[in-house]
């Protein structure tokens, strides 16, 4: 754990240095997504490497897939003449609605379908 957290920190620096002072809080967000990433993948090296862990890479492709059409849809939302308030709720609703139909149709995720039953069951909506 200590050498995952060493190299994340390593890295968050040396993008902060490079990536703050040129881009400002643009730069921030880019090196925390990167920082991120690289935790991530680095502790599935590990896990992988010390706990034979079999690891379904397509479980983490298609919802980062999906999430490709988030970007859009914040832009286009972000050109409205809205106040923040009401740009967040609609960049949501409709990242959450763009989520669910690329999972359900393209994708036809397994978990969408558990949640469907989940709110079908509990709501009785047949």
């Amino acid at each position: 754990m200590i050498i995952i957290l060493s190299i994340s920190a390593f890295i968050s620096i040396v993008l902060n240095l490079i990536l703050i002072p040129r881009m400002q809080h643009l730069g921030a967000a880019i090196t925390t997504t990167i920082t991120e990433l690289s935790v991530f993948l680095i502790s599935i090296y590990f896990a992988k490497k010390h706990f034979n862990i079999k690891i379904n890479f397509r479980m983490f492709i298609n919802p980062l897939l999906s999430s490709f059409v988030f970007i859009p849809i914040i832009f286009l939302v972000e050109t409205l003449s809205l106040n923040i308030g009401l740009k967040l709720m609609f960049s949501v609703a409709l990242c959450m609605l763009s989520y669910y139909t690329i999972q359900k149709l393209v994708f036809n995720d397994s978990i969408i379908s558990r949640i469907e039953d989940f709110v079908k069951v509990t709501f009785k909506i047949k």
